[in-house]
């Protein structure tokens, strides 16, 4: 990767593309559960409601994550990019990281997103939440300094 061919918008559409792809998938998910719910025993033809309670508690869920996937979504399709060479790391930078053993990653930092690995032009970026642990310690850093999480240690190589 070379910084000045880092496009953000394009990077920004691949994670908004897998983010869709994995809610779609939830929804799939959250209907077949549903369904299963729907023809699970009742008490009154079992003993125990257990099945029932269970995949209506599981629905629950993928429609909480559902309803996380479109308020993330919606976030990200706003998200103004700013930055630029030698900036300070924020939201919407795109920051290549190595730890001690000389192993690199590139993140791209956003406001609240599952963690993601998209690829785009061939290079892969790991969308962060500023809310992770490594996210929220890259904050404000620039390229240069060390950064350390859960034990491990991160040196910023570069900020875009």
């Amino acid at each position: 990767m070379t910084e000045n061919n880092i496009d953000k918008k394009l990077i920004l559409a691949a994670v908004i593309a897998e983010l869709e792809r994995q809610k779609r998938d939830t929804e799939r998910n959250a209907s077949a559960v549903h369904a299963h719910a729907v023809e699970a025993p009742s008490p009154m033809e079992s003993h125990s409601d257990q099945t029932r309670y269970e995949m209506n508690t599981l629905h629950e869920n993928l429609r909480a994550a559902i309803e996380t996937y479109t308020q993330s979504i919606t976030t990200l399709a706003n998200l103004e990019l700013g930055g630029g060479p030698d900036t300070a790391v924020g939201v919407g930078s795109v920051v290549r990281i190595e730890d001690a053993a000389h192993q690199s990653k590139t993140l791209f930092l956003l406001p609240e997103v599952r963690s993601v690995t998209v690829v785009v032009r061939r290079e892969p970026y790991t969308a962060l939440s500023q809310k992770a642990p490594l996210g929220a310690a890259l904050v404000g850093k620039r390229a240069g300094d060390v950064v350390s999480v859960n034990g491990r240690i991160f040196t910023i190589v570069s900020v875009e």
